[in-house]
């Protein structure tokens, strides 16, 4: 939960799907094993269903995410 308070800043807008997805993943990350297989995200859109997110987009922004969190601790020190 402090997490999330700390980092929420960085989504801009709620309409921007795409940070929201990637807060939601960085934030899931701070819990749970390494790994994408540790790691499901669905998406509801106003009108639409649930989508579950496909695995190798799933995979994509997790390394994504890897990628930011590393050059956030890289600039930290």
């Amino acid at each position: 939960n402090e997490w999330l308070e700390r980092n929420y800043g960085t989504c801009d807008t709620a309409e921007d799907e795409l940070v929201a997805i990637k807060l939601a993943i960085r934030g899931l990350q701070e819990v749970v094993e390494q790994g994408d297989n540790n790691i499901d995200i669905a998406v509801m859109r106003r009108g639409k269903g649930l989508e579950k997110l496909p695995a190798e987009q799933l995979k994509r922004l997790i390394a994504e995410c890897d990628v930011e969190r590393k050059a956030e601790e890289e600039k930290a020190k």
